[in-house]
């Protein structure tokens, strides 16, 4: 929908008419007349006013969707972390913390708790002091 039908539509849906709107906005009838028939747009300073007066965004005021981006969870973040450490840990054959930290570029702290979670998770065992092979590699 274009600026000037959302403005008619949300008038409309408030019921209130052209006059109504332009008081409340502080502008003459005649201005929301035009906005709604195309024939100008409102003043740019005057669209948070509207959008405010109408509880909307001024995106939705324009009619403009924006895509909603899902947001990476922790959980996104950890499985693409430990999908990274199983992958490093097939092409090198065990995984240590100093390793995950180089590879991943992930602090100490991160690297320690994705060795605890894959080892509780039984996809890795400690082969010594500081390294670990995969289950099924002991």
């Amino acid at each position: 929908m274009k600026l000037n039908e959302n403005i008619m539509a949300l008038r409309r849906a408030k019921g209130i008419t052209q006059e109504e709107l332009a008081v409340a906005l502080g502008v003459s009838n005649q201005a929301v007349s035009k906005w709604e028939s195309a024939q100008t747009c409102p003043d740019i300073s005057l669209l948070s006013v509207i959008a405010d007066y109408f509880e909307i965004s001024i995106d939705e005021l324009m009619g403009h969707d924006i895509p909603i981006k899902r947001e990476r969870s922790k959980d996104d973040t950890k499985d693409n972390l430990t999908e990274k450490a199983l992958g490093l840990l097939e092409q090198n054959g065990k995984l240590s913390t100093s390793l995950l930290q180089r590879q991943l570029s992930i602090g100490y702290n991160k690297a320690k708790l994705l060795l605890e979670n894959l080892e509780s998770d039984g996809c890795i065992v400690r082969d010594g002091a500081h390294t670990y092979v995969a289950k099924d590699k002991k």
